[in-house]
């Protein structure tokens, strides 16, 4: 008797409206933070502020198990891990509601239950996010940024005997070039951090290969959305310079450098993304139209509104101050 069926592969064109319950945000994300609490104490007031209400923003994005994309995104970036869900390359896309089930009732038959996966291209909006960089000049001017100090001169008093050098090299905490002005690294403090203490055995000075790399914001007269992003690499140990309690980083010689500004640029678009209707993985996509600034993402940046009362808590003798933070894309 002959086969009556063979089960295999195929296409179906057919054009369906598909749900869609997510897209991008027009309007601001309004969250309630505390920005400061007074406490009568022994008939004292006193009053404790918060962090700054734009941290606890990022630290409830970026730490919240709600966020766990975000994760995804940075292990793909530096360990070559899997893509996100509906995103390929550097373009993220607006999920659908695509499942076996949603597409056999909108077929209006049942011809595609039953089977483990299928593909289905669709039209959605699409954004991204990328850098543009340029070299930076201020390196070249090394007084800028590197602090020598002579060890023979009577100012210092002696203390950089140990090193055995007669100049020694401090990062600056800060660069300031009279157009944009930016940190050296993370705190505006001479570095106490990232020397080499490779197979270091504790007795004497030892000068080994070291790198200090940071991005910080860039600041200005004119608001800047632009961060810097430095390398210094050379040989470095530590010593105490502004407090004799707090080891500084400093270098045996001047150090290379290397720095970067950059600019975020969000850019959205419309694009047709074949899409693994069951586990969400992009196969291919194509950009329909030519991307354009989607400027949206950086208003009501970190906006603080609607300060509340000053009022006492029921069970204290407490206020506490609440402030509406907004923000676009975070």
């Amino acid at each position: 008797m002959s086969a009556l069926f063979v089960s295999g592969s195929g296409v179906t064109l057919r054009s369906l409206t598909i749900p869609q319950a997510l897209k991008l945000r027009r309007v601001p994300y309004v969250t309630k933070e505390p920005l400061m609490q007074q406490v009568f104490k022994n008939g004292i007031l006193q009053c404790y502020y918060s962090h700054q209400p734009a941290e606890d923003v990022l630290e409830y994005t970026y730490f919240s198990a709600e966020s766990d994309w975000l994760y995804t995104a940075m292990l793909e970036a530096a360990l070559n891990g899997p893509e996100p869900k509906w995103s390929k390359d550097d373009w993220s896309f607006i999920p659908s509601q695509l499942t076996i089930d949603t597409l056999a009732n909108q077929q209006g038959g049942s011809h595609i239950l039953g089977l483990e996966s299928t593909n289905t291209t669709i039209l959605t909006p699409a954004i991204r996010a990328r850098l543009d960089c340029s070299a930076v000049d201020w390196p070249s001017n090394v007084s800028l940024w590197l602090r020598a100090e002579d060890s023979t001169d009577k100012s210092n008093r002696g203390k950089f005997n140990g090193t055995g050098l007669k100049t020694l090299y401090f990062p600056e905490p800060a660069v300031y070039d009279n157009i944009t002005n930016t940190r050296l690294t993370a705190q505006p403090v001479f570095p106490q951090c990232c020397g080499n203490t490779t197979g270091d055995s504790g007795q004497g000075a030892s000068y080994k290969p070291s790198v200090l790399a940071y991005w910080t914001e860039n600041w200005s007269q004119e608001p800047t959305q632009n961060f810097t992003i430095k390398w210094i690499r050379g040989p470095a140990s530590f010593v105490p310079y502004v407090k004799q309690t707090e080891p500084t980083l400093f270098y045996s010689e001047p150090p290379a450098i290397q720095a970067l500004n950059c600019m975020p640029s969000i850019e959205a678009s419309e694009a047709r993304v074949t899409v693994d209707t069951t586990s969400g993985a992009v196969q291919e996509y194509e950009i329909i139209r030519v991307p354009s600034s989607d400027d949206v993402a950086w208003s009501d940046s970190f906006q603080w509104r609607n300060d509340s009362t000053l009022r006492f808590s029921n069970t204290s003798d407490t206020k506490a101050k609440i402030t509406e933070v907004t923000t676009r894309y975070v």
